[in-house]
């Protein structure tokens, strides 16, 4: 395992996903699509480390941390889903390969 991550997804690590999105969100607006594809990588396969696209029952973490997990996975799959119909390449992330719980409506 590189030094750095973590597979228990800890704070630090989940916020970097978090600046990985914005990234790509920002990118996506500014029609910079190799970036777009390279944040992209970058965050699909820092959740892969996280382990975001298992199921977070299996974790040991408290309920909102949990959340926003969840609310992480799913907001980099849909922007996955976007930014590869926009581009027209195929997705990182695979329906069939997320396990991951929809978030529940819980006040952060």
């Amino acid at each position: 395992m590189e030094p750095g991550y973590s597979i228990h997804g800890s704070g630090e690590h989940l916020s970097t996903l978090q600046c990985l999105i914005l990234a790509q969100l920002y990118c996506t607006i500014r029609a910079d699509n190799k970036r777009v594809q390279q944040f992209k990588g970058l965050a699909v396969a820092l959740s892969h480390r996280l382990g975001l696209h298992q199921n977070q029952r299996r974790f040991s973490f408290g309920v909102l941390t949990l959340e926003t997990r969840k609310k992480v996975s799913w907001t980099l799959y849909t922007l996955n889903c976007f930014t590869s119909a926009t581009l027209g390449l195929p997705k990182l992330l695979k329906e069939e390969d997320v396990q991951t719980e929809y978030p529940s409506d819980t006040d952060d």
